[in-house]
């Protein structure tokens, strides 16, 4: 199994970000990948408010939209499987929303976050939080999504411990703060990660968001460990393989292109 961990620039701007994601889609599979994964709300950056509905839904797409709709169509071209995060519309409401696109079937995975976090607490009841936790099976195993703080939220994480996930992806937007103020403490920061998410599932993959906030810095984990991971605010893709969950991975880092 080769998946790549898709890291880069966001920016308030859904075309262009679209662009460099079908970009960066042809550049894993050039490199062999089955599964590419993006960050959470990869296709408008990590740049909405959380309060003001009118502003938000400018940054929002549809999940049967043009823009899924070229994601969906590149990835059966490409044989690639595909995982992101985006701010979704859906009937009037906001959901901080993920996917996972099969090549074959198209959208085979559809969730909304469960934890508040994405929003301000006195939000209009024009954002909505998700419920549930699915999961589906993959040729590689059976896979589960997360969004960012999801991972820490006692329900979210009991949802998805309880679909016995081989895989769990995480698609998160995190920034350097009071909790990890600096690169060196971000070490431990992901390292924190790594023991939280072996308790959902036995590997994970997880991209942070890279932008005017956001620090980047992908990693993959296998139980409690960090087997790979991208340095932060440095843009690529991170390729890593396994053969089985008992089989570390082994990776390369590409060499981003000038718009990343």
């Amino acid at each position: 199994m080769r998946a790549v961990l898709a890291t880069f620039d966001t920016q308030p701007q859904p075309e262009r970000n679209l662009t460099v994601m079908l970009d960066l889609m042809t550049q894993a599979a050039s490199g062999g990948a089955q599964l590419i994964v993006f960050a959470e709300a990869a296709l408008s950056g990590f740049v909405f408010t959380g309060r003001n509905a009118d502003a938000d839904r400018a940054l929002a797409v549809t999940v049967d939209g043009p823009e899924l709709e070229q994601l969906v169509h590149a990835a059966r071209q490409l044989h690639l499987w595909v995982a992101l995060g985006f701010l979704e519309r859906q009937e009037g409401h906001l959901f901080d929303a993920a996917v996972l696109i099969d090549p074959a079937r198209g959208v085979v995975l559809h969730y909304h976050r469960v934890s508040p976090g994405w929003r301000w607490p006195d939000a209009p009841a024009d954002y909505r939080d998700g419920q549930t936790v699915p999961s589906v099976a993959t040729p590689f195993g059976r896979v589960a999504l997360l969004l960012c703080g999801d991972a820490f939220h006692a329900g979210a994480a009991a949802l998805a411990t309880a679909q016995r996930p081989d895989l769990l992806l995480l698609p998160f937007a995190r920034g350097l703060d009071e909790d990890a103020p600096t690169e060196a403490a971000w070490t431990q920061e992901r390292q924190l990660y790594a023991e939280t998410l072996a308790r959902i599932a036995p590997r994970s993959l997880a991209v942070n968001a890279l932008g005017p906030t956001h620090v980047g810095g992908a990693f993959h984990t296998c139980g409690p460990d960090v087997i790979d991971f991208q340095p932060l605010h440095r843009p690529g893709l991170l390729f890593v393989d396994w053969a089985h969950p008992s089989v570390p991975a082994h990776h390369l880092i590409s060499s981003p292109k000038e718009y990343l």
